[in-house]
């Protein structure tokens, strides 16, 4: 795994992705619970993507990578527009999209009525 990590660029890890790039992600897992869908799991998606560049497609190592990458993140690149800010604007992004959905299914249903 050190070989991996020394391999890692930070640079391509920090800052995350734009936000439609990762809402792309997650919203084509059709069975994926969005309700777990938090910073550490935007990291992960960061970390397989630059693995991925680099060739390794180890599910384990990229886990063993991910907590690494977290645990040894400054506590800048875990504030600010980074992870957490991101998965924030996730959140905002889902409840906005939910409330439309909501409003047009309850049109709906009134002009069946």
């Amino acid at each position: 795994m050190d070989n991996l990590i020394a391999n890692i660029n930070r640079n391509n890890i920090y800052p995350p992705p734009e936000i439609d790039e990762v809402l792309n992600f997650f919203n084509s897992k059709p069975t994926r619970d969005h309700n777990r869908c938090h910073a550490y799991m935007i990291l992960r998606y960061s970390v397989a993507k630059e693995c991925k560049r680099i060739r390794e497609f180890n599910a384990i190592l990229i886990g063993q990578a991910t907590n690494h990458l977290w645990n040894t993140s400054t506590s800048q690149e875990k504030k600010g527009k980074t992870y957490r800010f991101l998965f924030g604007r996730m959140e905002i992004t889902a409840s906005a999209i939910n409330q439309i959905i909501v409003h047009e299914y309850k049109s709906s249903f009134k002009l069946i009525l």
